[in-house]
């Protein structure tokens, strides 16, 4: 904080003071003695008064416009310090330099020229301080912005590159069944194909065996039909044979008869009806005979 001395204007002369008896200023000055500023400053006409009492006040504002028309160095120096209370640390100095160019050699005014430049340089350095702060905090929120987003990319980077994977790994898992559900279909279709073969193999071979069947019955009834033919046969020879020997015997046996015939009157009925019965009592003769009891 700025400690400044604000100097006072001179009071009047007393012959003034007695005609200014009871007048503003007057009531201004005591209000002022009794450190009622803000009421000294209403009371007071006088501009520097006036601008005393509102810096007493800190209402350095209203002081500073009082002093805008300084011409002494006092004035100069007293709207140095207002200004500098305000803050306005240059045009203060300013102010002090004005003050200086007519009194080269005051005091108050070197030494408060002194402590406002300080203020000032002070500030300054502040100033920078907090602009390279300021930089600074901008920098490192530029860095971690920079890091967030290098890290809201890697994220994103990571989140895909686990996406992708994890399509791939989709893709991969569908192509595997794909894959196996082929294998799966090409196999049944060989199993299918091969019990085809192996049904129409058995077909076929049943078949054969069928048609070796067939052929062997189609043989063997071939081979019967030529046996019972040849049976057949035989036994028409056989037939034939014993009708050619039953002929023959026949034969002979009608031999006394036919010479017994040729003795017996030409008589063809009565001929023919005695060879049939002795025909009829031969074959009884042999029938009893061969008869088995």
């Amino acid at each position: 904080m700025l400690c400044l001395v604000f100097l006072h204007p001179q009071p009047a002369q007393a012959v003034e003071w007695d005609e200014l008896w009871l007048n503003d200023n007057q009531r201004g000055t005591q209000a002022f003695e009794q450190e009622r500023y803000e009421q000294a400053a209403q009371m007071f006409t006088d501009a520097r008064w006036k601008a005393s009492a509102q810096y007493r006040h800190n209402n350095f504002a209203e002081a500073i416009t009082q002093l805008e028309t300084a011409q002494t160095a006092d004035d100069w120096y007293n709207r140095g310090n207002a200004l500098a209370k305000s803050g306005k640390l240059q045009e203060a100095i300013d102010a002090y330099d004005e003050a200086l160019k007519l009194a080269p050699d005051d005091v108050d005014t070197l030494a408060n020229k002194e402590v406002v430049e300080k203020a000032l340089q002070d500030q300054q350095d502040q100033q920078d301080q907090q602009d390279q702060q300021d930089q600074q905090d901008q920098q490192d929120q530029q860095d971690q912005q920079d890091q967030q987003d290098q890290q809201d990319q890697q994220d994103q980077q990571d989140q895909q590159d686990q996406q992708d994977q994890q399509e791939q790994q989709e893709q991969q898992e569908q192509q595997d069944q794909q894959e196996q559900q082929e294998q799966q279909e090409q196999q049944e279709q060989q199993e299918q194909q091969e019990q085809q073969e192996q049904q129409e193999q058995q077909e076929q071979q049943e078949q054969q065996e069928q048609q070796e069947q067939q052929e062997q019955q189609e043989q063997q009834e071939q081979q019967e039909q030529q046996e019972q033919q040849e049976q057949q046969e035989q036994q028409e020879q056989q037939e034939q044979q014993e009708q050619q020997e039953q002929q023959d015997d026949e034969a002979e046996e009608d031999w006394p008869l036919r010479q017994i015939l040729q003795g017996i009157p030409d008589d063809p009925g009565e001929l023919l009806r005695r060879k049939f019965q002795y025909q009829y009592n031969q074959r009884q003769h042999r029938s009893t005979g061969d008869k088995t009891w």
